[in-house]
């Protein structure tokens, strides 16, 4: 929902934060690197978001730029940390590199408007931004006791994986499918939390109705559809869903590695395999996925 929210308001200091940390949490290091490339290269780079950048830095090994992006996140910032978009009282005051009194604004907005949804997501979303997913755990918890939404039930769960707390995330969505059972987003978590459960062939069936019935189009989606397949021992479905999520997007390089896996599983294609995973990498970096791929493709060829 960060990458969507993004897309609208490109200049969205807490989705960029938000996602930077999902990608941490979610190991996918090299396109944490990748994908905010242009944001570190700024002068004004959040010191929150450089180091995060810089912890996926240290994940895949390359310590120089680690150290070089902390050193810098350890500099004073005259500008302020700008968390929040413009267009709010706290927005304004983060804008301006006011943390602490964004922070006492947004706590005075949740005193005084005790019944305000808007205002205890808001003093979560300030907390959440500010690196302190425990307490802003607290406010959203606090807001869904007024309306629990989609939206909030996203914030929580990238919450709850801040704190670690994976018991916590599956128990939140276990509880709100329970009661609102069609939330796509909800469906999509849950996929992510049943393969990360050890049970592929629940996640491949959530992903699977959630293509069929209005999903057909998200590349993302149908990437993580092929390669559960292709983990399930199913490579020919792992293919079609893998090679329609190229055509919508050749520039993708989740599709790019889905389908040059499949064609690895079925032992087809071996030098268009080696094209895609070469384009992968060119936008995403190496990574073990490939690298078993090449081995894989190595095998058979000598088979």
């Amino acid at each position: 929902f960060c990458e969507k929210l993004l897309q609208l308001q490109p200049n969205n200091t807490a989705a960029k934060h938000l996602l930077a940390r999902a990608l941490y949490l979610g190991e996918q290091h090299h396109y944490l690197t990748l994908r905010f490339r242009d944001e570190i290269a700024r002068e004004e780079a959040s010191p929150y978001l450089l180091t995060v950048i810089a912890r996926g830095y240290e994940a895949i090994g390359d310590r120089l730029k680690a150290g070089e992006l902390l050193d810098r996140a350890r500099l004073p910032q005259p500008d302020g940390v700008r968390i929040l978009p413009k267009g709010s009282r706290v927005g304004e005051l983060m804008a301006q590199g006011l943390s602490q009194d964004a922070l006492t604004a947004a706590e005075q907005d949740r005193l005084s408007l005790s019944g305000s949804y808007d205002a205890k997501s808001l003093a979560g979303d300030v907390q959440l931004a500010l690196g302190k997913p425990t307490k802003a755990q607290a406010h959203y918890l606090a807001a869904s006791r007024i309306r629990m939404t989609d939206s909030l039930l996203q914030r929580r769960f990238i919450a709850y994986l801040a704190a670690k707390d994976l018991e916590g995330a599956t128990k939140m969505v276990g509880d709100y499918l329970a009661k609102t059972p069609v939330s796509r987003p909800a469906l999509r978590l849950q996929a992510g939390l049943s393969l990360r459960m050890g049970d592929p062939q629940r996640s491949g069936a959530i992903l699977d109705y959630l293509r069929q019935t209005g999903s057909g189009s998200d590349v993302q989606l149908l990437a993580d559809l092929a390669f559960i397949r292709l983990g399930t021992g199913l490579p020919e479905l792992g293919e079609e869903a893998a090679m329609h999520a190229y055509r919508l997007q050749p520039s993708s390089a989740m599709a790019a590695q889905a389908l040059a896996q499949s064609y690895a599983h079925l032992g087809i294609r071996r030098e268009d395999a080696l094209s895609l995973l070469d384009k992968a990498e060119q936008i995403w970096g190496k990574n073990e996925l490939t690298s078993e791929t090449r081995d894989q493709l190595k095998q058979k060829s000598h088979n």
